[in-house]
């Protein structure tokens, strides 16, 4: 990650502000109707409401941040070789791999695992908050499925169901 692009912000400013937002949007769209592929995809995780509330984050950020708008660098490449009557099972496994190796303290920018500092948009720092904040007291394994929800939407955004 580009250090000059990265801001200092006081956390409580960012909770206040974007978490608060971020959190309030994706919560309200929790149950909308998805494709039913996603839907597949999403059941996948062990907290499926969760899972729903970080895919909607996602969309929420798309619709917050313009630079959310660029797909995560290479996630095409990993999609490629997908037959489409396997969407559901293919992104499972890919946002699953992803998510298991998210660091679940606060990322760091700089961290190989960190892939929510890899996806375009406000940050890791931001989504561990968000994140933290959706997954209430599931803690970490709550964590975990809101950043594999998310995650699902960014194979979404890459290749379709």
């Amino acid at each position: 990650m580009d250090q000059r692009r990265l801001m200092s912000v006081r956390s409580e400013v960012v909770r206040e502000t974007i978490v608060n937002t971020i959190c309030e949007r994706a919560r309200a769209r929790v149950g909308d109707p998805l494709h039913p592929l996603v839907t597949a995809a999403l059941e996948a995780a062990e907290r499926v409401d969760l899972a729903r509330a970080g895919y909607h984050t996602r969309v929420v950020e798309t619709e917050l941040f313009e630079p959310a708008r660029r797909p995560l660098p290479g996630l095409a490449e990993e999609l490629s070789g997908a037959a489409d009557d396997r969407w559901a099972e293919t992104v499972a496994d890919v946002a699953g791999g992803l998510a298991d190796r998210e660091p679940s303290a606060r990322p760091e920018p700089d961290d190989p695992d960190a892939v929510t500092w890899r996806v375009p948009g406000p940050g890791g720092h931001v989504r561990h908050l968000v994140a933290v904040e959706l997954a209430g007291p599931a803690g970490a394994d709550g964590r975990r499925d809101v950043t594999y929800g998310l995650l699902v939407r960014c194979c979404a955004e890459v290749r379709p169901p």
